[in-house]
């Protein structure tokens, strides 16, 4: 198995997936794309927390909603 394909550590997927980038995605993707975005709590312990349009999120799980000024 080539180091491409070998699994994510947990120690590097907290890093990776944690709140503060799912922020910092959220707001990159609102500048760019000029739509509300909203940062969701998941229930997947792999990908923790997801980015997505802020229309369609379901209220009980958004952790922060970014909107255009």
């Amino acid at each position: 198995m080539s180091d491409d394909a070998a699994p994510i550590d947990a120690a590097r997927r907290a890093r990776l997936c944690n709140r503060r980038d799912a922020d910092r995605v959220a707001e990159q993707l609102c500048q760019t794309t000029l739509r509300r975005m909203a940062v969701v709590r998941t229930t997947s312990r792999l990908q923790p927390y997801r980015v997505v349009d802020g229309p369609t999120a379901d209220d009980g799980a958004v952790e922060m909603e970014v909107i255009v000024l």
